[in-house]
């Protein structure tokens, strides 16, 4: 074990490399190369000391790792050791967390999971903290790996080298992950980090010569079922905390069934891999008539966009409403991570039974997938079936057995579509999907009183894509009058309201002490102040929305892994420049402008280059460019350089951007030859500039061509937002095959042949900023990006549904 006296941290006003000989310093390495000076200063501000206390007595304490830190607070996930006794959560603790500079600040409790064995707690923002890395890193087990802890007492930062490690005989295993690496209790609760300094877990305890931990990713479903990385979410008072039910041995939740509704089936959890396959399009749908809770079912995703949504549900508690059923009461989504959304019926179609409900109010980074209906689904009769509901009060995903049952439900219009199975559900798990043992949607289930009956996946299949024109146009609101023309039954939707017709029915955003705050972090990132205040109003178009799932295919993983260290994330800023009054006063960024990805493509000494897009310091006519903003750039390890451009190219909006002091990381190698046909698989690359966090989607290289912009741009299935303008295309092996751009209908990118031929421009010296000057600027594409805006949902009226009037 290494154990090393802790300084006080470094104060701001110290230059960086001060910062990075003092870190060291602090983790003096004694087993000949293993710490250096980098994953050094990058460990250091992300590793806390916390203790808990009764009374006055000192009942626990472990070590805490940094996850979020910005102006609205801090947060730090720990052992839940740190709280409970006997598996329970004691209220009356206090917290104290000891951090990296010797200050001690009281926290409270965010958020307590029994299930994951963690606990998040939060206090102030603190400028010299800085959030671990959290990327989706594939481990093997003769990976070298770093258990670091703080001792709050001895004030000493110690670590233990170690390796992946089978799991003790007998020991059950369920979401835990077992090291060689020692630590004692005071580890509890710290970070398990590889040699780039990516968390590879988090430590638990030392049991029978091995210690256990829980995985990254797990970490990560805990963070964003909590949503701290949602957009300028607010931080709790103390002991406003959420807090998950621990799973009884048929796995019901705590409070998790509606309490009005016996079950009739036993409900059991689904196993691992079908939960990882089936929760992130499965929600649950509440409707309230004020605080009471009026109806509650089962539903499927069917649509995704990047902050909006489409789920289909039952349709009976449409049957027993009035003419104008929604006028009094609210309908709320219970999503995959465990928030609460508002939805709006947008179609109903009482003949079959179910219901589209839409939500415009979708969370950053949020896991959400589009259900797989498909319209050649066979299922023998013989076959073991899983009717799946998700609860409304928990969030918890459960279901029950049965089997098919042959012929057709009777009585009723249309009731010759639906399909019976000898699964016992209750209400709450109308809507949701009937599946087979591989999670193959058969169809969606009905409640109908004593029987259980379901729509089959290939005729909703067919009822959708029928609607499917119609239905797209309704959610685009340039195409209003054109909607209210249709002869569709389910088309109808509101013009949408002006910003006069909203000062009527909305109240101004009026300043006051938090929205101030809230005013000067959206101006300092560039951002429009709103105009009204509006439940579910949230920024669309922002350059922190992220992409890709955070749980990703393990080829996407694999080639996350591989290219983590060469994918950073560059922002342009507005600056204050000091006159030249003899005054030594430093350069002040007033907003940021924009912010995208780049990819190292070159290492020589001490400067590196970055290839990135010219968007970020084009001008807004795109004719021309600033050379006056500040360029700076987040690496992998969240540390921050200024750059300076050196090449740009306004044809083809490529840019390349040199920073000085960094050598060590891995370039993308552009004259590999990669895999560019049609139907090639392809990983589209970007890093958050404010989070750091690495982002990743998968798609396929498809044969159309860009018809704005430029002709020679191709065209991939990958879904990336703003943030991966600039960002790589690579194959399943890592190799460059372009650079994405951003379009809110497709993702264009420019190959890698005409990047290369524009490199070797550079390096002749032929300066694209002087040749880009001699086009005609009329030649010059204007490569526009969608401006960050405000969307108020009070702006389109609540859609009311309208019934078919005739069927045959």
């Amino acid at each position: 074990m290494l154990k090393i006296k802790r300084r006080d941290a470094p104060t701001r006003t110290r230059s960086r490399n001060l910062r990075l000989t003092e870190a060291s310093s602090r983790l003096i390495d004694h087993e000949g190369g293993v710490l250096t000076q980098e994953l050094a200063a990058e460990l250091s501000p992300s590793i806390v000391s916390l203790a808990s206390f009764d009374g006055e007595e000192l009942y626990s304490q472990c070590t805490g790792m940094v996850v979020q830190n910005d102006k609205l607070g801090a947060s730090f996930v720990t052992s839940r050791d740190l709280v409970t006794r006997d598996s329970s959560f004691i209220r009356t603790l206090r917290i104290k967390v000891h951090l990296p500079n010797g200050e001690v600040v009281n926290a409270s409790v965010q958020y307590y999971s029994e299930d994951h064995n963690m606990l998040v707690v939060t206090t102030k923002f603190f400028a010299d903290l800085r959030a671990v890395s959290l990327p989706q890193v594939q481990v093997e087990s003769s990976t070298q790996l770093l258990a670091a802890s703080f001792c709050r007492m001895s004030g000493k930062f110690c670590v233990t080298t170690g390796v992946l490690t089978d799991s003790p005989p007998g020991v059950n295993t369920h979401e835990i992950m077992w090291s060689t690496c020692e630590i004692t209790e005071d580890g509890s609760g710290g970070p398990l980090v590889d040699l780039y300094g990516n968390v590879v877990g988090m430590n638990l305890c030392w049991t029978e010569g091995k210690t256990s931990f829980v995985p990254a990713k797990r970490i990560v479903e805990c963070i964003h079922r909590l949503g701290l990385w949602a957009y300028l979410d607010s931080t709790p008072t103390p002991w406003n905390f959420r807090s998950e039910g621990s799973s009884s041995e048929n796995g019901s939740t705590k409070g998790s069934e509606n309490k009005n509704q016996e079950p009739c089936g036993v409900w059991c959890d689904l196993n691992q891999a079908l939960y990882k396959k089936l929760s992130p399009s499965i929600i649950c749908v509440a409707i309230f008539d004020g605080d009471a809770l009026h109806f509650e079912c089962t539903g499927m995703v069917i649509d995704r966009e990047l902050s909006s949504a489409s789920f289909l549900t039952t349709g009976s508690v449409f049957e027993s409403l009035d003419e104008d059923p929604l006028n009094d009461l609210t309908i709320k989504v219970r999503l995959p991570n465990d928030q609460l959304v508002r939805g709006w019926l947008h179609f109903y179609l009482p003949p079959y039974g179910f219901a589209v409900i839409i939500t415009h109010s979708l969370p950053p980074f949020l896991d959400l997938r589009v259900a797989c209906l498909r319209n050649d689904m066979h299922v023998e009769s013989s076959a073991e079936l899983l009717a799946v509901r998700r609860c409304f009060d928990s969030g918890k995903l459960v279901s029950t057995r049965g089997s098919l049952i042959h012929g057709t439900q009777t009585g009723g219009i249309h009731k010759e579509v639906h399909k019976l199975s000898t699964c016992k559900i209750i209400e709450a798990a109308s809507g949701g999907p009937l599946v087979d043992c591989d999670g193959n949607i058969i169809g969606m289930n009905y409640y109908d009183g004593g029987e259980t009956s379901f729509v089959p996946s290939n005729f909703i299949s067919e009822r959708l894509r029928f609607d499917e024109l119609s239905w797209a146009a309704s959610k685009d609101p340039s195409r209003t009058n054109e909607i209210q023309q249709s002869s569709t039954p389910h088309s109808y939707s509101p013009k949408e309201l002006t910003d006069d017709e909203l000062k009527h029915i909305l109240s101004p955003w009026r300043c006051d002490g938090f929205r101030n705050r809230v005013n000067a972090i959206l101006l300092a990132k560039g951002y429009p102040l709103p105009s009204f205040a509006d439940d579910g109003m949230y920024l669309k178009w922002d350059f922190e929305e992220g992409f890709g799932r955070d749980i990703l295919s393990e080829p996407t993983s694999r080639v996350a892994s591989k290219m983590a260290r060469s994918v950073v994330a560059l922002a342009s800023f507005v600056v204050d420049k000091p006159e030249d009054s003899g005054e030594h006063r430093k350069e002040e960024k007033i907003a940021r402008k924009f912010a995208c990805t780049g990819v190292f493509i070159e290492c020589s000494g001490s400067t590196t280059r970055i290839l990135t897009s010219a968007s970020l310091v084009r001008s807004g006519d795109g004719k021309n460019i600033h050379r006056e903003w500040k360029i700076e750039v987040c690496l992998p390890s969240k540390r921050r350089l200024d750059g300076t451009l050196q090449h740009y190219d306004l044809k083809y909006n490529v840019a390349v951007v040199s920073i000085k002091g960094v050598c060590s990381y891995r370039a993308a190698k552009l004259d590999e030859t990669s895999q560019t046909e049609v139907g090639a698989q392809v990983v589209a690359l970007g890093r958050g500039f404010e989070s750091g966090k690495l982002m990743a989607t998968e798609g396929a290289v498809t044969a159309k061509r860009s018809r704005s912009y430029c002709e020679e741009l191709q065209i991939s299935t990958c879904k990336i937002t703003k943030a991966g303008i600039g960002g790589p295309l690579v194959d399943s092996d890592g190799n460059f095959v372009g650079m994405n751009f951003y379009d809110m209908d497709q993702t264009p990118f420019l190959s890698r042949v005409r990047i290369l031929e524009l490199m070797r421009c550079f390096k002749a010296e032929r300066t694209v900023s002087v040749a880009a000057q001699t086009l005609d600027k009329s030649e010059i594409p204007s490569w526009p990006v969608p401006d960050p805006e405000w969307f108020y949902p009070s702006r389109y009226p609540k859609p009311r549904y309208v019934e078919y009037e005739k069927f045959e």
